[in-house]
């Protein structure tokens, strides 16, 4: 019996440790700041591999630009460990940078309506970030917010990026409209909470509204950070 209990019990011991082993577990990680359609400028675990994945109906994009407007980093060089929860998180980033440019390889551009990935470090872009797609001399921003990249994901702008494109020189100063238009989302909650002002409909643009208004906010605070946006 004293045998038994003692190799139950070495037992347990063994299991805490390789537990600790797993938690303190640490991988490298790390992400270029200059990104082709052919390489991913990913370097380490290829199941913590994450960022923003987009597509595209447009041709002529040669391209990409990604941009944390809070400056926070999506490149560089970074230790992933595993917290007491098994969680992964960032510890130090080293040649960190806050822009992420996606080039396509063929002159003609990026394939339209083809699903692209571009590689980031785990990142908080709740605060808005900046996708910014070139062709033909011009340049569109897109902004987004409320989203946050973890470990082994990839998120996607939403379905109307597109009907939000607007595609003008580079370095062109940000006009401010005293009323902004509705995107198409929007204005399809305005008409639905007209013809039916429910709660729940009430709600629903709301919400939308509120999303709209930190797109602002996230445009505006890219054009003040000095040398972005271009």
């Amino acid at each position: 019996m004293k045998k038994l209990f003692l190799a139950m019990v070495m037992a347990v011991i063994s299991a805490i440790a390789v537990s600790a082993q797993e938690n303190g577990k640490e991988n490298t990680m790390e992400v270029l700041p200059v990104q082709t359609d052919k390489n991913d400028g990913y370097e380490g675990d290829a199941t913590m591999r994450c960022g923003i994945k987009f597509n595209i109906r447009l041709s002529s994009i040669t391209k990409v630009e990604l941009e944390s407007v809070d400056g926070n980093p999506l490149a560089g060089r970074t230790i992933i460990r595993n917290d007491a929860q098994g969680q992964p998180i960032a510890d130090g980033i080293e040649n960190a940078s806050t822009v992420i440019t996606f080039n396509a390889t063929d002159k003609s551009g990026l394939t339209p309506g083809k699903d692209y990935y571009i590689s980031t470090l785990p990142c908080d872009l709740y605060g808005g970030y900046r996708l910014s797609f070139y062709r033909d001399g011009l340049v569109a921003h897109y902004f987004g917010v409320h989203l946050t990249v973890e470990s082994g994901t990839f998120i996607s702008p939403d379905e109307q990026m597109e009907s939000e494109l607007e595609f003008d020189k580079p370095n062109a100063p940000l006009v401010e409209e005293e009323r902004p238009k509705m995107n198409p989302e929007t204005h399809g909650l305005f008409l639905q909470y007209r013809k039916n002002p429910t709660e729940a409909n009430k709600q629903a643009l709301l919400e939308q509204m509120g999303l709209r208004y930190d797109k602002v906010v996230a445009r505006k605070k890219e054009k003040q950070t000095p040398g972005t946006g271009a």
